[in-house]
């Protein structure tokens, strides 16, 4: 969830994620923990700039994030399971 991903960017304080004043390095590092292969498809090449709104690709990677983490969910459950994927 956002919130675990944001409590984790802040335990963790990665000199990239929590550069004092750049809201849009820490708010990279939170999208990335959320659905990481995601952030990488969303703004891999491209990440937020300090002050940037992005709808476009914020709804883009809402719905590849909501896709991601239903799927991660679905093979957490079989793996506990003790099925195959």
């Amino acid at each position: 969830t956002r919130r675990a991903c944001e409590d984790e960017v802040t335990r963790v304080a990665d000199p990239a994620c929590v550069s004092g004043t750049d809201a849009a390095a820490r708010e990279n590092c939170v999208l990335r923990c959320m659905a990481p292969p995601c952030y990488e498809e969303t703004y891999g090449s491209d990440p937020l700039e300090d002050g940037e709104v992005d709808t476009v690709r914020g709804r883009k990677f809402r719905v590849c994030a909501k896709a991601w983490l239903k799927d991660e969910k679905e093979r957490k459950a079989r793996r506990e399971r003790g099925e195959e994927m």
